[in-house]
């Protein structure tokens, strides 16, 4: 899918993988798998911390490099 930049509401059977809650902040990326709500936010049932790109899918340069 796209990438996307949206609101995911995090509690207490949320799973994670590749870091924990306290990881995450606004600018961290996430995929996330779950319960898309009416204002288009999610209630995430899975959380992968800082995923890395399909092969076949462009990366983001770091630090704009």
């Amino acid at each position: 899918g796209a990438i996307q930049t949206l609101t995911v509401t995090l509690d207490s059977s949320t799973t994670y993988t590749g870091g924990s809650q306290s990881d995450i902040t606004t600018s961290t990326r996430i995929a996330g798998i779950g319960k898309t709500n009416s204002d288009g936010s999610l209630t995430a049932v899975s959380v992968q911390i800082n995923p890395t790109a399909p092969s076949g899918f462009p990366r983001r340069p770091e630090n704009n490099q």
